[in-house]
């Protein structure tokens, strides 16, 4: 947490979103590789369908050639051993494109093989020599009994089997690549919700983490610069020791913060310096009063001195308008108030007094 806590913003934000990429394309990746896997298996199930029609088609091939042999022998007549001529072009067109489909499996090469020497020996043995018996109206006996003996009923039964188990070897491959398809499909739905799942994780525990390393902060410097503003100089200021942009921030922060304390140092110091020249310009101008009122009675006229009491009040408990005002009616000045001259005083009134009779 505190490693992360001090990268930068954008190395958070790239830890975060590498984070997410790295998810999604873990999951892409598994889902690739399981279509990939599904369409492999879809391949080799087409594949093995084509064998399973050669392997049909060889088998009916052989039914269509003894169907015609047989038809021959009943009723010798050429015509029917048309299916018997038809059947073994088919059946070598068939062994053919098995063998081709089945190159990359021997066992099922060998099965074929086997499977061609049974019709070789069935042919060289029943199909051809009962053929040519019937040609001949003397033999055409033996070439019956040929059939009625069974001789081609035990190659063609072998023969079947044989392909029966091709069919089944293919057949068990088919159902490993369907189990196969259906393991890739279900892995891709494992991925993918997989993937959905991490990624949902991974933005959840980044926002977590850039809630505590990143907002969480913002909102307490807000905090703290708001208590500044208001004039709070107490509160620490912390996050200083982080090397991201909260680190600065809080670096920023403290500086306004000393800013503060000094700017009211100063407003002390000059409050205190104003009262210290207030005190001296009071105490200069009591002095000065002080000295006027001790020089101003000693110029005073004796006559003046004779009338003051015999014991006058001390001057500290006089009053200061006193202590101002007696020199200054004693200073010679005329003290009379002031007339406008537009307005002169009004003479007297007349006498009303009752004159003598004369």
């Amino acid at each position: 947490m505190r490693a992360f806590a001090r990268l930068k913003l954008v190395t958070k934000l790239a830890a975060v979103l590498f984070v997410l990429i790295l998810a999604a394309a873990g999951s892409a990746a598994v889902t690739w590789r399981d279509v990939a896997s599904m369409q492999d298996a879809s391949s080799w199930n087409e594949h093995t369908h084509r064998v399973l029609e050669q392997v049909e088609a060889l088998a009916g091939a052989m039914v269509n050639q003894e169907t015609g042999v047989r038809g021959y022998l009943l009723s010798a007549d050429e015509r029917f051993l048309d299916p018997y001529r038809a059947g073994a072009g088919r059946y070598a067109e068939a062994l053919a494109e098995a063998r081709r489909l089945t190159a990359d499996n021997p066992r099922q090469l060998r099965r074929l093989d086997q499977i061609d020497v049974l019709a070789r020996r069935w042919r060289e043995q029943v199909g051809e020599r009962a053929i040519a018996l019937m040609r001949e109206p003397e033999t055409r006996g033996q070439a019956r009994q040929i059939e009625i003996s069974g001789q081609g009923r035990t190659v063609m039964d072998a023969l079947r089997a044989k392909a029966g188990e091709i069919d089944a070897a293919e057949r068990g491959l088919l159902g490993e690549r369907v189990a196969a398809a259906e393991a890739a499909a279900l892995d891709a739905r494992v991925a993918v919700l997989g993937g959905l799942l991490v990624m949902v994780g991974a933005a959840v525990l980044g926002i977590l983490l850039l809630n505590r390393t990143v907002s969480s902060p913002l909102r307490a410097m807000t905090v703290l610069m708001g208590r500044l503003a208001d004039g709070d100089a107490t509160t620490e200021v912390s996050h200083r020791d982080r090397r991201d942009e909260i680190g600065a921030i809080a670096a920023a922060v403290q500086v306004f913060k000393e800013n503060l304390v000094r700017t009211r140092q100063l407003e002390e110091e000059t409050a205190l310096a104003r009262a210290g020249a207030e005190a001296q310009r009071r105490a200069a101008t009591h002095a000065m009063a002080d000295g006027f009122e001790r020089a101003v009675p000693a110029r005073r006229p004796a006559a003046v001195a004779r009338r003051r009491p015999a014991t006058p009040r001390p001057p500290s408990l006089r009053p200061a308008r006193a202590r101002t005002a007696w020199p200054l009616r004693h200073s010679g000045l005329d003290l009379r108030p002031w007339r406008h001259p537009a307005r002169p005083a009004s003479p007297p009134p007349p006498c009303r007094c009752a004159r003598s009779p004369a």
